[in-house]
């Protein structure tokens, strides 16, 4: 988990953060003291915890691997909900910059990536790969992806030979990317294979470079024995920014023909689409019907922070915080092309460890 002055940062970009799902205990009151107030598809909206069997809820949702800081006050029929997408996800114990400018997420219409077996050098001598994600098969089809997120992705690899091998890499699509690279590789002769780290982005500090997950050399380049058949070699990156990434290829140390790269492609494919980093979302649900503002179009929508404040202990112990401020945005109805606006104060509890 990020630190206390990673959470403080977020919450100066609406932030709605706790470590697990927690109830504030409100006494009945007149006075709001946690609140959404304002209109919803030209209707008055009025919620406040402790009031009509209103409550405050503060959690951690994750989705798609991606933390979403989450705020949520409802009652038995109606539930506003707002969270913020965790961001710098290849950082540990990073602080952000404050000038970051929150914006509203969105659901792309078009792939953010195709996981294809046509975009490796060689695709000639593949029959088909069955892709998985997330240990869920997803066909030997081409595979488009829609949602940004930290995805566990495999390449079942058939070749025309009748041979196969499996290739697993972490994929980070949607999401700014604090250090790149990718592995390349040349056959010496005699099985040595020398493996390269190239195209970075930033200085690194160390390569661990592992052969069917053995530890086997310590230095920027490998140059190492590799059987006659696809093995994966493996090489774990340290760059001076913090961030740590590891990346794999199946490499043969005789003929490169079955050789396939690392999953670096699928990430370039994403980075022409605006990053998801600290995007925010506001879900509504309204006697039993969503509503969405990542499927609406908010380019020109807003939201401001106005105070943030010390609150008190929540059930678990834990320090809450009160944050205000207002939101107007467009909100779609789900299974719709439906679109209500939405303008609202708030005020809302939140969980810091």
């Amino acid at each position: 988990m990020k630190n206390i002055q990673y959470i403080v940062v977020l919450l100066s970009l609406l932030a709605m953060v706790s470590c697990k799902k927690d109830k504030i205990e409100i006494p009945e009151s007149n006075d709001p003291v946690f609140s959404v107030t304002g209109t919803f598809d030209g209707e008055p909206l009025n919620l406040v915890a402790g009031d009509n069997g209103a409550y405050m809820h503060t959690m951690t949702k994750v989705e798609n691997g991606v933390n979403i800081f989450t705020g949520i006050i409802s009652n038995e029929t109606m539930s506003f909900e707002v969270g913020v997408f965790d961001g710098d996800l290849d950082i540990q114990n990073n602080v952000p910059s404050t000038n970051i400018a929150p914006i509203y997420s969105s659901v792309s219409l078009v792939p953010l990536a195709v996981l294809s077996k046509n975009v490796f050098q060689n695709a000639s001598m593949i029959s088909y790969i069955n892709w998985f994600v997330d240990d869920v098969d997803r066909g030997s089809n081409d595979v488009p992806m829609y949602e940004p997120g930290v995805f566990d992705v495999c390449a079942e690899v058939h070749y025309q030979d009748g041979s196969d091998k499996m290739l697993c890499n972490e994929i980070i699509l949607g999401f700014n990317h604090n250090a790149t690279f990718n592995l390349q590789t040349s056959l010496m002769g005699n099985g040595i294979v020398k493996t390269a780290v190239e195209n970075i982005s930033n200085p690194m500090t160390l390569v661990e470079w592992y052969l069917n997950d053995v530890l086997i050399q310590t230095s920027d380049t490998c140059e190492y024995y590799i059987v006659d058949t696809p093995q994966k070699l493996t090489a774990k990156v340290h760059f001076q920014n913090g961030v740590v990434k590891t990346k794999s290829m199946l490499v043969n140390g005789y003929n490169s023909q079955k050789n396939i790269e690392d999953f670096t492609v699928f990430e370039t494919q994403s980075e022409a689409f605006t990053s998801s980093d600290f995007n925010i979302r506001v879900n509504i649900t309204k006697n039993g019907e969503e509503y969405r503002s990542d499927l609406a179009n908010n380019v020109q929508s807003t939201v401001q922070i106005t105070g943030i404040e010390y609150f008190g202990l929540n059930t678990a112990g834990k320090n809450v915080y009160k944050i205000s401020g207002v939101i107007g945005c467009k909100e779609r109805k789900v299974g719709t092309s439906i679109d209500a606006n939405l303008n609202v104060n708030f005020v809302f509890g939140i969980e810091i460890p």
